[in-house]
């Protein structure tokens, strides 16, 4: 995999559809800590959902449930 794509950073919505599991699944993970994510700014008009996944923690993600 290209070092671009590997350090690359997906919305909530893009983690969703790798994985396959529905948004707010991920959203659940991200709450009580089984996905690390981090909020795409820290400015309060930011979306509020407006999290940034980085695509190897998709893949620790699977590695651990394995």
């Amino acid at each position: 995999m290209k070092y671009l794509e590997k350090h690359a950073l997906l919305t909530a919505q893009e983690a969703a559809d790798i994985l396959g599991v529905h948004l707010n699944t991920i959203y659940k993970w991200i709450h009580n800590g089984r996905l690390k994510a981090h909020k795409a700014a820290n400015n309060p008009h930011c979306m509020p959902r407006a999290w940034r996944i980085r695509y190897e923690d998709l893949q620790f993600l699977g590695e651990r449930d394995a």
